[in-house]
């Protein structure tokens, strides 16, 4: 069984990469406030007069049974009417709508997890048949694969015992696009018991056919007394490559996440700023400062995130692409990843833009700015400033509203104790070597302290 800081590591490497992926059971969905596939099939099954609680039937074979005596269509239109009407969320929902994964596979067919991904502004493609394999780029947005149908079509959703036998057969080509996913990503399962006949032959299937050499997948099960308990992790573990994150309550699974958001994101920095002057000694003064922090943190193994606000986007992005050419890089995002503005976005979906960026960041440095509290830049501060676990480092000596911001952090410093050491040569420094050195210092104490908040508590 892996231990909880090298999963979260692992899996947020994994995360940050772009090679993770995730797998929700209804055990998910009932964290966050919806009814357990047994108590959606509850009313069915007293109509019928069965005790759910004491049958040999499983809920395949009940909704199989409502739909022989009553109909399908009336199946669909009782666990419609249940379903249609859940709007829930939950902090782990909210943390895996943070997470940097665009493919989440679920046997759920509600539509909890595109509703509260919209709620942040992130619109997903609902892949439920394989018909919708061709119909969306995939390279796009957040892809949601719906194993079990979606509520939305749920004459083809998977219901009863006979949509359960005929699954391999109907939904051939969907299983094969799976099982890739199964081979390129590393999977996190969570709320899924693997008791049904769909992941476990799957990954059985792969492991034969690449002797066991396919990628290591995770899941987080809930520990249990049960004598038998430790041999399904161990079967989970050595028989189908899962390692086993064990938890003693569904609680800590939000911990978990945010953990992993964390550590995906550790090494992102943010830089908020921009210049509207033409004066050419202050333009060189603001060239030479972004160029050592791009070079300082680049050298580091830190990635900057950027919305290419004027002038400053452009000599951070620059002195980026120079050192990645230098030394060949393949993958720009490593180091860098821009997210310009177009200029015809509402203000709500500025806000959105720059939410977006922030959630990426562990950290957000400030330089010049117009010098208003009504521009972007303030707004991009009071979003960082809204979540306590970022850092914001003000360079309140380049003027415009970053020292509007600095004099807002200087106010309140006890909230920002990590700045108390450095806030005078933010406040005066102008030398770019020793503010970029005093840039340093912040993140990788804050680093430092960040691990110890997280694993020694």
């Amino acid at each position: 069984m892996i231990k909880r800081e090298e999963f979260v590591k692992k899996f947020a490497e994994k995360c940050k990469n772009n090679s993770a992926a995730i797998f929700l059971g209804a055990g998910m969905s009932v964290d966050a406030g919806l009814p357990s596939w047994k108590n959606l099939f509850l009313p069915l099954a007293e109509e019928m007069d069965i005790n759910i609680e004491n049958t040999k039937y499983q809920i395949y074979d009940i909704a199989q049974f409502y739909a022989n005596r009553f109909g399908t269509n009336e199946l669909y239109k009782k666990v419609g009417k249940e379903i249609n009407r859940i709007l829930v969320s939950s902090k782990a929902l909210d943390q895996l709508s943070l997470m940097q994964c665009n493919s989440i596979w679920t046997t759920n067919f509600d539509q909890v997890l595109e509703n509260n991904l919209s709620k942040i502004g992130k619109i997903t493609n609902i892949i439920s048949k394989e018909s919708d394999l061709i119909g969306c780029d995939l390279n796009k947005n957040v892809n949601i694969f719906k194993l079990n149908g979606d509520i939305r079509d749920i004459q083809n959703a998977v219901i009863t015992k006979s949509d359960l036998e005929k699954y391999h057969e109907n939904h051939h080509y969907y299983l094969a696009f799976f099982k890739r996913e199964l081979i390129t990503k590393t999977f996190l399962f969570l709320g899924y018991s693997f008791t049904d006949s769909l992941v476990l032959p799957c990954i059985s299937e792969l492991g034969r056919a690449f002797n066991n050499n396919q990628p290591h997948h995770f899941t987080i099960i809930k520990n249990s007394q049960s004598k038998d308990f430790k041999n399904y992790i161990a079967d989970l573990e050595n028989r189908y490559q899962i390692d086993v994150l064990l938890i003693d309550d569904y609680n800590e699974i939000s911990e978990i996440l945010t953990e992993i958001n964390y550590y995906t994101n550790q090494r992102n920095v943010f830089i908020s700023g921009s210049y509207q002057g033409k004066d050419e000694k202050k333009l060189y003064e603001i060239d030479e400062l972004c160029k050592i922090i791009t070079r300082t943190l680049y050298n580091n193994g830190f990635t900057i995130v950027n919305g290419y606000g004027n002038k400053i986007g452009y000599y951070i992005a620059s002195e980026a692409t120079k050192l990645m050419i230098e030394e060949n890089v393949i993958n720009f995002r490593r180091h860098l990843q821009m997210f310009p503005f177009n200029e015809h976005l509402s203000n709500e979906d500025k806000t959105n833009h720059r939410t977006f960026m922030i959630e990426k960041t562990n950290f957000s440095i400030f330089l010049y700015g117009s010098g208003s509290k009504e521009s972007g830049m303030f707004e991009e501060y009071k979003i960082t400033k809204n979540n306590p676990n970022r850092i914001i480092i003000p360079i309140g000596s380049t003027g415009g509203t970053a020292r509007i911001i600095l004099e807002d952090v200087k106010n309140n410093l006890i909230k920002y104790p990590y700045l108390e050491k450095y806030i005078n040569a933010l406040e005066n420094e102008n030398d770019p070597k020793i503010l970029s050195r005093i840039i340093l210092s912040i993140i990788n104490e804050n680093l430092k302290n960040s691990v110890k908040q997280n694993y020694h508590r």
